[in-house]
Parts: structure tokens; C-alpha cells; sequence
């Protein structure tokens, strides 16, 4: 059993407000030791469940947030970005069988978490696929089933948990805080290790029981991204196959998975 983890920092219990995210913030490293130690934990609750090889993707702003050392030794890490379709998910197609997502957030246009946004959250309002508001877990979670891979854990804030259960019906999740407003409602930082140590347990077991899979790829898409400035709307809507639907959004449609993610890699 080989697993792979992707790791954000916006839905890291205590993170509230974009310093906490930012290297060279007075409260950045606070956010980034809680990032390496929810991460730690998942790596630690799929190794005692039987995991063979542990894989752990930074996938947060520079790609340099974790602390290798702080995690259980044996466990690789990818560090910085990596050219690729979805590179908060490189190395996912290299035969995994399980995927968990820790420290993931709601998406952008939602109110479920203060840092809520899809990818970015300086140029971007809302980003659609298939009528429904896109966020990084179901982007990512689609490129993994695209290549096999059943997202199995989402750590992150509580209304992008509840969402995960609507799209990924066999999925387990922590919800480590939960968002009203400007705030964060967080669990102690000691008590999320300790819940997403065990839930990664729990994860891994039910995967080696068959109980997890990859969900379905769809066979069409229907991708709309709504720019905050009409100028970067009119420079995605020079994509080919992209077309603008009004001055601050553009829409691009394909059967082909493998073009949704190109497209989208080039256009946001």
C-alpha cells in the first residue's frame, strides 16, 4: 500500500488570516510547525495501518513549508514545484494506491473558511466545473481518480468536509476548525494530531478492505473561471478551445480529462 499525501496550510487548525501563510509573517512559522505536525500525523496513522511506502507533497505556496525531520522517518518528501499537470499533486501517477489531502480549505466564492480561495486568491472569484463551485480538493481528487487513485482523507476546515463527503461518498475526514466570518472555530492543536493520526489509520485499513475507490471520471466538462480583472479574462480566454462568456469570465468545455487539467494549468 502506497500512499501519497498532498498538504496545504489554509486549513491547518489555527490558521486564520493570510500572514499566518506567508514566509517572513511574525506568525508564519507557528502555522507552518502545526502543518508539519498534522502532517506527521497522517504519515504516522497510514504506516501503523500497514502502509508500505509513505509519499508527502508540500503543496503550499513556495512548496518549502514542512519540516522533513519532523516527519516519521522513512517518509519522502517533494519539496519546491515540479512542471506537471497538477502540481499540487506531482508524483500522484507514479502508481499509488491511496491519497489523503491535510490542511485543505473551502473554495473561493464559499464562506466556510476566512482563507477560502481555488488555487489563488488574488485573481480569482470563482472558478465552476460542472455547475458546481470547483475547490482544490475536488480538482486534485479528480486528477488522482483520472490515474486510479481514490481520495481516502481530507484534513481542513468543516464545510470543505462536509462538501468532500457529497463528491467522495467513501471518504474520511477530520474537520480541524471551522469558519464564521473573519474567524476560525479551531480544535487544540494537540487534539488534531491525535484525531488525524487515528482517522489515517482508519483510512488506510478500510482502503485495504476494498472499501475505498477512485470516483468516476466524468465524461464531460464544463469549466467557467470568473477573473477579479477583465484583462486576465481576456488573456485565458486566448486559450484555445476557451471562450469569454461576459467581460470577467471565461468558459472552456472538453470530453478529455487530460485537457480540463491542461487547460485549466494555462488559464488560471
Amino acid at each position: 500500500m502506497r500512499v501519497f499525501i498532498s498538504a496545504d496550510i489554509e486549513g491547518i487548525t489555527d490558521v486564520t488570516c493570510w500572514p499566518d501563510t506567508e514566509k517572513g509573517s511574525i506568525s508564519y512559522d507557528k502555522a507552518a510547525a502545526q502543518m508539519t505536525a498534522e502532517v506527521a500525523a497522517a504519515c504516522r496513522g497510514a504506516l501503523k495501518a500497514g502502509a508500505d511506502e509513505v509519499v508527502v507533497r508540500d503543496a503550499h505556496d513556495s512548496a518549502m513549508n514542512i519540516d522533513h525531520k519532523g516527519l516519521p522517518r522513512g517518509v519522502k518528501l517533494i519539496r519546491g514545484w515540479a512542471s506537471g499537470l497538477c502540481s499540487m499533486m506531482t508524483s500522484v501517477e507514479d502508481g499509488f494506491d491511496l491519497c489523503f489531502m491535510v490542511g485543505y480549505h473551502s473554495p473561493g466564492y464559499s464562506d466556510g473558511n476566512p482563507l477560502a480561495h481555488t488555487m489563488t486568491h488574488t485573481g480569482i472569484m470563482k472558478t465552476l466545473l460542472n455547475g458546481r463551485i470547483m475547490s482544490e480538493m475536488e480538482y486534485n481528487g479528480l486528477y488522482a481518480a483520472r490515474h486510479g487513485v481514490p481520495l481516502g482523507l481530507v484534513t481542513g476546515d468543516k464545510a470543505l468536509c462536509e462538501l468532500g463527503k457529497e463528491i467522495f461518498p467513501a471518504l474520511h475526514t477530520v474537520a480541524v476548525k471551522e469558519g464564521n466570518s473573519s474567524a476560525t472555530y479551531n480544535m487544540h492543536p494537540d487534539d488534531a494530531v491525535d484525531a488525524i493520526e487515528e482517522e489515517a489509520f482508519k483510512t488506510v485499513k478500510a482502503a485495504m478492505e476494498g472499501q475505498i475507490k477512485p470516483i468516476e471520471v466524468p465524461e464531460w466538462f464544463e469549466l467557467s473561471i470568473q477573473f477579479k480583472e477583465f484583462a486576465k479574462a481576456q488573456d485565458a480566454a486566448r486559450y484555445p478551445g476557451a471562450f469569454q462568456i461576459d467581460a470577467h469570465t471565461v468558459g472552456f468545455e472538453t470530453h478529455d480529462a487530460d485537457e480540463l487539467f491542461t487547460a485549466y494549468t494555462f488559464m488560471h
